[in-house]
């Protein structure tokens, strides 16, 4: 699928599960790029099944809110397409991410491999001043993810963490890791309990109201 529209500002990509709760989606098309004044994207399915990692290397100045649903936090493929996509945005200033339910208890090889090589390629987020992390699950790569982002956005003034309800981690060393790692003039906000372990992803009601996924029927 391919953008005409030269003067496109606010996109929203809204796609549901139907049927069981195993029917996944079979997404058979692909965005060959967005458009160039983009300021708002938001992604409600699979990120990786949205967008590939070669189709959004390019700059994508315009953009200022970037909100994603169902991300994977576990795929080499889909944190690579991510962080090329806001690695083009330089004036992004509002990211906000829910975390998908992932399966699997231990954490693959692959993506710890990936992040110690991040952190040798570091990532300009200058403009970047609210985060939010919905559906925490305390993973070691949505750790890896969120300090990556610390470290990497001088000007950040806000970051939320919304954790799953009854979490499997110790939210205390969870903060204590977490929060010395922000600058002095950023607000770290944890909210324990908004989402219910294993809730369907693809879902059309949200926890939080303030989500940017909250919306009418579409």
């Amino acid at each position: 699928m391919c953008f005409n529209t030269p003067l496109l500002e606010v996109l929203s990509i809204n796609l549901y599960r139907i049927g069981s709760e195993n029917n996944q989606f079979d997404l058979r098309f692909k965005f060959r790029g967005l458009p160039p004044l983009i300021k708002e994207l938001y992604v409600r399915c699979r990120f990786q099944k949205f967008l590939d990692a070669g189709e959004v290397s390019n700059s994508y100045s315009h953009l200022r809110t970037l909100g994603i649903n169902a991300f994977c936090f576990e795929k080499v493929d889909e944190v690579a397409s991510l962080l090329s996509l806001i690695g083009g945005a330089l004036n992004l200033q509002i990211l906000d991410i829910k975390a998908c339910s992932c399966k699997n208890e231990a954490v693959s090889e692959p993506i710890l491999q990936f992040w110690e090589e991040q952190n040798h390629l570091p990532l300009s987020l200058n403009q970047l001043q609210k985060v939010t992390l919905r559906s925490f699950h305390g993973k070691d790569f949505e750790m890896r993810f969120i300090q990556f982002v610390l470290a990497n956005s001088p000007i950040l003034k806000e970051i939320t963490v919304e954790c799953m309800k009854n979490p499997d981690f110790n939210q205390d060393e969870v903060k204590a890791v977490l929060v010395p790692l922000c600058m002095a003039s950023t607000e770290f906000n944890w909210v324990g309990g908004t989402y219910e372990s294993g809730s369907d992803d693809s879902s059309d009601s949200d926890d939080n109201s303030n989500s940017p996924y909250s919306s009418d029927s579409d």
